[in-house]
């Protein structure tokens, strides 16, 4: 007869305490294995967000150039005799004048939203950085002179202006883009 329960797998009978040892240690390692995820996943989301705001400070120049140069709508295109014979002959008599292209409209929309929250966030930040002490001005004036000035400045340069060491030029950049992640996605972490 053992041989027969050695056969069907069965062993020793699962006692309602080892039972009870056996869930525990389950959940235990379910639990751990649901927060490892969970961090994980939180940190990835806030370099998300801090790979958002790095791209749209090195972007904002030019997001700003094509936000106020975009042409979308018929009436923004003066002078050019072709355009507007092709533009009378689609419109099929109704005036060409109300012609647009909705999908660049609707964009450029978009940039100028986001662009109108960025830049109330870094006129907030600005103000913050300026009553703060030294270390905050120069968190501000760094994010001006790499991303938002007309001519901007390396870091290698920045670290001259504030004859600091690049590694601290480095450290105010990080720390603003920090900063600003939370402004500009409205993330407490």
């Amino acid at each position: 007869m053992a041989k027969k329960d050695k056969l069907r797998g069965e062993g020793p009978a699962l006692t309602p305490a080892l039972l009870k040892k056996t869930v525990e240690a389950a959940v235990e390692t379910a639990f751990e294995k649901y927060l490892r995820e969970k961090e994980q996943s939180e940190e990835e989301s806030r370099d998300k967000r801090l790979h958002n705001t790095e791209l749209l400070l090195k972007k904002y120049r030019g997001l700003k150039e094509y936000s106020d140069d975009a042409v979308f709508d018929a009436t923004q295109v003066k002078g050019d005799q072709h355009l507007q014979e092709i533009l009378d002959l689609m419109s099929h008599g109704e005036s060409s004048h109300s012609i647009s292209v909705r999908s660049m409209r609707e964009r450029v929309a978009q940039v100028r939203i986001i662009l109108h929250h960025v830049d109330k966030m870094l006129n907030f930040y600005e103000f913050q950085c300026k009553k703060g002490s030294k270390d905050e001005e120069h968190k501000w004036e760094t994010v001006y002179l790499l991303y938002l000035s007309d001519e901007e400045k390396t870091i290698q340069e920045i670290a001259e202006v504030f004859e600091v060491d690049m590694s601290t030029a480095y450290r105010y950049r990080r720390t603003a883009i920090n900063d600003l992640s939370t402004l500009f996605f409205g993330v407490i972490e």
